[in-house]
């Protein structure tokens, strides 16, 4: 979790969620390129978040139950868990939404609601009676890059450096990244090429076990946990339409951002901060509300796929004109503070002024030294 959803989370009243011996406080990326195997370096770099902002790596359940806890406990908020919502007549936004049918475990509840906001993923059951686009299981994390998958698995290990995230590209074999799940858990990721992705999770665990011990001269022993290897896409995706009359939609239900650069939660708790305040003054007017909120989440979303294009090439991409430039870009960035302090800025999606093109070109390296930066 960047900085970003952190932050938007203490502002939402709900910091205290990601706080605690399950949560690690993550404060640097540590950005490496091996040019050769066990462990030559063509280029190595450090960025750190700015002003004291930090990240979160946190178990995704350990997240859920927080956010459910915290629902319960607010006063006038009725949770209910398990339960499915299905409208009864076809949507149209420019009348009122129809009746729902809610189904608990107890039985059938029949309520019309005033707004409906989906947060229920890339296969928004809420999306498709919205009229919205259908979501395509194969796609790039990039303009111009290949379609590929993401293996992650939980290590045996307890975390070596806490911290710190670190991110690994090896001589051609995809790029591995670790991060601390709390005091005594660790997470990895491993892209590969969708027509090459391993069947099942045990050879998840397999190819992603073979990585790692490739790279153990580098980062010592890491052992994959038994039952943990999973695999997804490692695509981006706009689906929109976020908003459409009173249905409104949140999260992954209006884009697919790629985990490789972790924006996916900064989003969606970017969107949701959105929607507390455009729905806090009342009973707002659908259309302003649709067009403030639609112009939003769009606008998050090109920043996320400008740095995406620039940052998953960069570090995540096989090609070998972006791999022969790495070491003169890293170079650069560690030649330059206020260039990885940027880049930490942007990277944490904290905000700053939004990323122009000439500054995405000074972030990969390309044209003179900006003047006013350190």
């Amino acid at each position: 979790m960047q900085p970003a959803a952190v932050a938007a989370l203490g502002r939402l009243g709900l910091g205290h969620v990601v706080e605690g011996p399950h949560a690690s406080r993550l404060d640097e990326l540590v950005f490496l390129d091996v040019a050769a195997w066990p462990d030559r370096l063509s280029g190595r770099t450090t960025i750190r978040y700015p002003d004291g902002q930090t990240a979160r790596g946190l178990p995704h359940k350990s997240l859920v139950q927080g956010l459910r806890a915290a629902a319960r406990a607010t006063p006038g908020v009725e949770l209910v868990e398990g339960a499915t919502a299905t409208p009864q007549a076809p949507h149209d936004p420019q009348g009122p939404l129809p009746v729902f049918h809610v189904e608990p475990a107890e039985g059938v509840h029949a309520l019309r609601p005033r707004w409906v906001v989906g947060c229920d993923g890339r296969g928004s059951r809420l999306r498709r009676w919205m009229q919205g686009a259908t979501w395509s299981a194969r796609t790039p994390p990039a303009p111009g890059a290949p379609v590929e998958l993401l293996l992650g698995a939980e290590l045996l290990e307890p975390p070596a450096r806490r911290g710190r995230v670190e991110v690994v590209r090896t001589p051609g074999d995809g790029t591995i990244w670790a991060f601390p799940l709390g005091d005594d858990r660790q997470r990895v990721y491993l892209n590969v090429p969708a027509h090459a992705a391993p069947r099942g999770g045990h050879g998840v665990e397999a190819t992603v076990q073979a990585q790692l011990d490739q790279l153990s001269p580098l980062m010592g022993r890491m052992t994959v946990r038994p039952g943990t290897g999973r695999a997804a896409p490692a695509g981006t995706a706009w689906l929109g339409p976020p908003a459409h009359g009173r249905a409104l939609l949140a999260g992954d239900a209006v884009a697919v951002c790629t985990p490789l650069s972790g924006q996916g939660m900064s989003c969606a708790l970017v969107h949701t901060e959105a929607l507390v305040a455009l729905l806090g003054a009342g009973d707002p007017d659908p259309d302003r509300l649709a067009r403030r909120y639609a112009r939003s989440v769009q606008d998050r979303f090109r920043q996320v796929q400008l740095l995406n294009l620039g940052l998953v090439h960069q570090f995540f991409g096989r090609r070998a004109a972006v791999r022969a430039l790495s070491p003169y870009v890293l170079g650069r960035w560690n030649a330059d503070e206020g260039l990885r302090a940027r880049v930490g800025e942007w990277f944490g999606g904290a905000g700053g002024p939004p990323l122009g093109r000439r500054e995405f070109a000074r972030l990969l390296g390309v044209g003179p030294r900006p003047r006013g930066w350190a």
